[in-house]
C-alpha cells in the first residue's frame, strides 16, 4: 500500500474519472491555475484544459446552481467549495433546486432510486453526512476517499 495524502487521492480519482468520461468537469474558486486551496486540483487544468477545470467567481450559489443544471442535462459536474461553512451560501441550490428535481420530473442522472437521483431531502443534518450511499461512514484515509470518488461507495 502506498502512502499518499487525502488531497492526492482525490486528485487521482478526479483525473481518473475525467479521463474515463468527457462529461466530468470541475468548477470552483481558484481550482485551475492555483490548483485549489488544498491543491486537490493541482495539475488538472494542464491535463484537461480550462473548459473542464473552470475557475469560478466568488459565488457558491452561482456555480453550485450551474452544476445542478449541468447534472440535469447528463453531465457530471464536480463543484468544489473551499470550506464547509461556505456551503450555506449555496443552500438554496442544494436544498431547493438539487433535491427538488425529483418532484419536478427532471431526475438527476445518478443515484439509487428508479424515480430520481436521491430521495427528496428534508432534514438539514442529512445533507452533511459523509456520503449519501454510505450513511454514517466517512473517508478517514486516502484510499477510502479514492474509493468514494471512483465507485460511489467504499
Amino acid at each position: 500500500m502506498r502512502d499518499i495524502t487525502y488531497a492526492q487521492a482525490i486528485n487521482e480519482a478526479l483525473a481518473y474519472n475525467m479521463e474515463k468520461d468527457p462529461g466530468v468537469f470541475l468548477m470552483g474558486e481558484d481550482i485551475g491555475k492555483y490548483g485549489g486551496i488544498f491543491q486537490v486540483t493541482a495539475g488538472l487544468i494542464d491535463r484537461f484544459g480550462p473548459e473542464r477545470v473552470i475557475d469560478t467567481p466568488i459565488s457558491e450559489a452561482g456555480f453550485v446552481g450551474a452544476a445542478v443544471g449541468a447534472a440535469m442535462t447528463g453531465m457530471r459536474p464536480v463543484a468544489e467549495i473551499m470550506f464547509l461553512d461556505l456551503t450555506t451560501c449555496a443552500m438554496d441550490m442544494i436544498i431547493n433546486q438539487m433535491s427538488g428535481q425529483c418532484s419536478h420530473g427532471a431526475p438527476l442522472p445518478h443515484g439509487d432510486s428508479a424515480e430520481c437521483g436521491y430521495p427528496a431531502l428534508s432534514e438539514f443534518p442529512r445533507h452533511f453526512r459523509p456520503h449519501p450511499r454510505a450513511p454514517g461512514r466517512c473517508a478517514f484515509y486516502s484510499l477510502r476517499c479514492e474509493g468514494f470518488d471512483e465507485h460511489g461507495h467504499p
